[in-house]
């Protein structure tokens, strides 16, 4: 028949198969016992060899198929199961519907309509479930922070919930990554600084064991992100929903919180907040002596100035609403703040800024952070600014270990730099200044004048430029072996390759000599302020330079600013300066040649008012 099977069984292949329904498929049961068995072994009896023929005539010899069936009845709990899921898909979805679940259940707990021991009782389950790398990723994939910060809006009413609320945002901020964070959170974290004010009075027996209770849940949780090595700065002694909303504003930048966060901030009152407490950290360091002793106020207030260069940083609004703070006290408090700074760091020694942790290093760290704010602020003076600035320049990279020399003394002389270019009275007090006394002397009797030390400096920078060309040179030539890396011994392992041991060592080199190059050309830029403004001026730098002219100068002018063309990323700061550095040489080349124009005057003379404006730290 016609499409029909043909069958026959392992033990009798030579008789003639009976026709049978059509093909079944290799997995089917076999309804009926098989007429033969498989063959000797514990399986006898149970499978059976089946052989097939396709074909249109049964009785021609088609294609040849075998397979193997097994009766029903003896795999009784055989179930065949389509689709099955691989291991790790199941894992992944029991583990995203655990996480719905938890949040879930929390976000109906923190509803308002809820009575306030359920809500902070929720939030406190909410802060140990942030705890949890793994649970802070699912929040940020799915932008569920937000929606439980909405729920938490009225929170501030409430001392118990305000601080349970500012224990998420805290251990939130500690996460790396960045902080999910809107308008409306920003404000929610704003309004918990004031929530101690709310506190219950003592009579409120009921409320202060509520508040009680959860102060102790929430120094619990803080004491294990200090275990895990987070929240060091977190003293858990003064837990205070003002205290932890002030810390979580304090690890914020831009950077984690968005491009809208510089414009927010000083619309909501934060810069303020900030600046308000650099102030109230400035009247407890002026009651002591040694500033080292307040190590942590020092680091509070390195912190406050972290957030407040970062919003003022090409900001002109938020630059204006600083000096405006306090009524038009923000630059003066600034400014003190750096003088006591100076002096103190005029006292320390090397040693004392390289110990881990030490109040030297915090109060070095503080002064760098103070610096960059007071680039950005530079625009205006407040008293006793321009001299502390001018001491940083000449006398306080003597006292900083060597690798911190460059950073402080790059850092000063931006300040100096922007004071003078915007102030023709500032220019006339340089020229007038005396250098800061050395230290250690018994007799404070100054060395000369600021500028003709500046210069000095230049030309003691430009010849250590030169060697370390030099050395670069016979390095290159092969004439001097390149150096080792530092603790490199020969029983260490495997020696580098020469060439990567001479590749690091031209690198290390060019660094010096860049370093060097950079502070000799602001100096070089320096006096180019100098001698544009004003004849007399001119005169007095001319003094002060080798054989009167400005070619040294000019030259270093040149290595800057190729350096500066070949990293230039088109940021307008940065072509402004290029603009500067390119009047100074065009002026100084013109300067030392009377033939191509008088000098002073003309095109090379002072600043238009459309190139005034400060330098930005574009390197």
């Amino acid at each position: 028949m016609a499409g029909e099977e043909r069958l026959k069984t392992l033990g009798d292949d030579s008789a003639p198969g009976a026709y049978s329904a059509p093909a079944r498929s290799a997995l089917d049961f076999a309804e009926e016992e098989p007429g033969a068995a498989a063959g000797p072994g514990p399986l006898s009896g149970r499978l059976t060899r089946v052989s097939t023929w396709h074909g249109a005539d049964p009785n021609d010899t088609g294609e040849h198929v075998t397979s193997v069936k097994c009766h029903r009845s003896a795999k009784e709990y055989y179930t065949v199961i389509q689709n099955v899921k691989k291991a790790y898909q199941i894992q992944e979805f029991g583990e995203f519907q655990e996480y719905n679940d938890d949040i879930e259940y929390i976000m109906d707990a923190l509803q308002p309509t809820n009575s306030v021991s359920t809500r902070c009782l929720s939030a406190t389950r909410l802060a140990g479930k942030c705890m949890a790398a793994a649970f802070r990723m699912h929040l940020r994939a799915h932008g569920t922070v937000t929606r439980f910060f909405a729920a938490l809006a009225d929170a501030p009413s409430d001392p118990s919930l305000s601080l349970c609320t500012s224990a998420v945002m805290f251990i939130l901020s500690e996460d790396q990554l960045n902080m999910d964070l809107d308008k409306s959170s920003l404000e929610l974290m704003l309004s918990l600084l004031d929530s101690d004010a709310t506190a219950p009075s003592p009579e409120s027996a009921e409320s202060n064991g509520e508040l009680c209770k959860n102060r102790a849940k929430v120094r619990e949780l803080c004491a294990q992100l200090q275990r895990q090595g987070q929240a060091k700065q977190l003293n858990l002694d003064t837990i205070t929903a003002g205290h932890l909303s002030m810390e979580t504003l304090l690890s914020l930048t831009s950077q984690r919180a968005g491009a809208w966060f510089k414009e927010e901030l000083r619309a909501l009152g934060g810069v303020d907040r900030l600046m308000g407490t650099v102030s109230d950290s400035l009247r407890c360091l002026r009651q002591t002596d040694e500033l080292r002793r307040q190590r942590d106020t020092i680091a509070r207030v390195s912190r406050c100035l972290r957030v407040v260069e970062n919003v003022t940083s090409r900001n002109e609004e938020n630059q204006r609403h600083v000096l405006q703070c306090g009524g038009g006290a923000g630059l003066a408090t600034l400014s003190e703040l750096f003088q006591l700074a100076e002096r103190e760091l005029a006292d320390c020694t090397p040693a004392d800024c390289e110990e881990a942790d030490g109040a030297a290093r915090v109060l070095l760290e503080m002064t760098d952070t103070l610096m960059k704010v007071l680039v950005n602020l530079s625009a205006a003076s407040a008293p006793g600014l321009f001299a502390a600035i001018l001491h940083a320049v000449l006398r306080l990279p003597d006292r900083l270990p060597e690798h911190r020399q460059f950073d402080l003394l790059l850092l000063s002389m931006y300040l100096l730099m922007n004071v003078t270019e915007s102030s023709a009275e500032n220019r006339r007090r340089l020229v007038a200044a005396a250098a800061p006394p050395r230290p250690g002397r018994i007799i404070e009797v100054s060395t000369g004048s600021a500028v003709s030390e500046l210069l000095q400096m230049f030309y003691r920078l430009v010849a250590l430029a030169s060697e370390v060309e030099t050395h670069t040179d016979r390095i290159l030539d092969g004439s001097v072996p390149a150096a080792p890396a530092p603790g490199a011994h020969a029983d260490s392992g495997p020696q580098p390759d020469a060439g990567e041991v001479t590749a690091t060592a031209l690198i290390q080199k060019a660094g010096h000599h860049m370093e060097k190059t950079v502070i000799a050309a602001y100096i070089g830029v320096l006096v180019g302020h100098l001698a544009m403004d004003n004849m007399e001026f001119e005169s007095l730098v001319r003094a002060q330079l080798k054989d009167g002219r400005f070619t040294d100068v000019v030259e270093v002018l040149h290595k800057l600013l190729s350096f500066m063309d070949l990293t230039n990323t088109g940021r307008p700061e940065t072509l402004h300066e290029m603009r500067i550095m390119r009047r100074i040489i065009d002026f100084m080349t013109r300067a030392d040649n009377p033939a191509g124009g008088p000098a002073g005057t003309g095109a090379g003379g002072a600043l238009s008012s459309d190139l005034a404006g400060v330098l930005d730290m574009s390197l």
